[in-house]
């Protein structure tokens, strides 16, 4: 069973991680770029130490409730 989980974690948890990692960094290339990485799947969350340290310090956590996620880009972008 321990051979089995450790195996699906190199198979599909680690790549997936890995992947949304390297995505993350796309939308900001210089400091005075601005861009959004949302994360929207509980779990990032769980896993919140496989993240690149950048975005790890600079996470927040939102309700899931309707209209917050388009609330907040309104702001953002605005």
């Amino acid at each position: 069973m321990i051979q089995l989980t450790i195996s699906l974690i190199f198979a599909y948890l680690y790549p997936a991680m890995q992947r949304a990692n390297q995505a993350s960094g796309r939308p900001i290339r210089k400091e005075s770029d601005k861009g959004a990485i949302v994360f929207m799947d509980s779990r990032f969350n769980d896993k919140r130490g496989w993240i690149s340290e950048w975005v790890r310090n600079e996470i927040k956590i939102y309700p899931d409730r309707k209209n917050v996620i388009a609330t907040l880009f309104k702001k953002f972008w605005h």
